[in-house]
Parts: structure tokens; sequence; C-alpha cells
């Protein structure tokens, strides 16, 4: 596995974090935070992490709002536990 920027990872969990304990504002902070996710991801480990990344949660359609929301919490879960595992995966290749 190449080098992974672990400063960039390890923001990126805090900033899933602080979406996950939101309330208010949370699908559309999603929204605009994913895409820009996805690239802070391709930029710190690579093209096949960033894909793995986007792949992971639900892949179902939401049927109402409360329904997107549901979805949106259990793919932010998802990818944390994915960059947590790489963070992991990287202290233990060095």
């Amino acid at each position: 596995m190449a080098k992974i920027d672990r400063t960039e990872i390890e923001t990126m969990l805090q900033e899933i974090e602080e979406l996950l304990s939101m309330r208010q504002g949370f699908a559309a902070t999603y929204r605009k935070w994913r895409p820009e996710a996805i690239e802070r991801v391709r930029t710190a480990c690579g093209d096949a992490c960033a894909e793995e990344f986007e792949r992971k949660g639900p892949n179902e359609i939401p049927i109402n709002r409360q329904h997107r929301v549901h979805v949106y919490r259990q793919t932010l879960t998802a990818q944390s536990r994915y960059l947590t595992g790489l963070l992991e995966n990287d202290s233990a290749g060095e």
C-alpha cells in the first residue's frame, strides 16, 4: 500500500465525528462535504482508496427525508471505519 497522509485522514475522521453529532443542517452539510472528502481521500492515499471510500455504506434509494438522513449517517459510519482501518494498517506496516 502506498504511503498515506495520516494528518489528512485524522482530520477527516474528526470531521465525520462532527457531522454525526449534528442535528440541524446535517443533510445539507453532508452533501457539501462528501465530494470534497472523496477528493481529499484521493489526495491522501490514492485512487483505489478513494473509490473504496466512495462505495462504503448502504446502496439503497431513500424513500423519504428521514430515511435519507439515516442512509447518510450509515454511510459516514462505514467511511469512518474504513479510514480508521487505513490508519491501523499504516501503523502496522511501519
